[in-house]
């Protein structure tokens, strides 16, 4: 039999509604979160609910709402990485961001105008 991290939650026999509320009791997770406190397998939930962001409910010990604003929060961190990476506030910086199509963060497009303002000067 294959262990499924589903399998040793601790709700996986509790009422569904505290879990999925709707109409009058959609915030109201008060009981889920309990249950999530002092699940075994709470980091495995979140991390299957946060690679299905259209996922509704609790789960992880988080709402829909909670897990859109941790993938937002880990997709702006990506962007950066993947932007200036080691070379924040460089001219280097800039272009990587530039090639990764986001916007140059203030300390790199810092870099690249005083490298346009050096170019400039030294052209007149």
């Amino acid at each position: 039999m294959t262990d499924r991290w589903w399998d040793r939650a601790m709700c996986k026999d509790a009422d569904p509604r505290f879990f999925f509320p709707e109409g009058t009791l959609r915030n109201s997770y008060k009981v889920a979160r309990q249950y999530c406190s002092i699940c075994p397998v709470k980091a495995q939930c979140l991390k299957d609910a946060l690679s299905h962001p259209d996922t509704f409910g609790m789960w992880g010990g988080t709402t829909q709402n909670e897990r859109e604003a941790i993938n937002d929060r880990g997709k702006l961190a990506v962007k950066a990485a993947i932007g200036h990476g080691d070379k924040p506030g460089t001219l280097t910086g800039y272009y990587r961001e530039k090639a990764a199509r986001i916007q140059p963060c203030d300390e790199c497009r810092e870099a690249y105008n005083e490298h346009q303002n050096t170019k400039r000067a030294v052209a007149a």
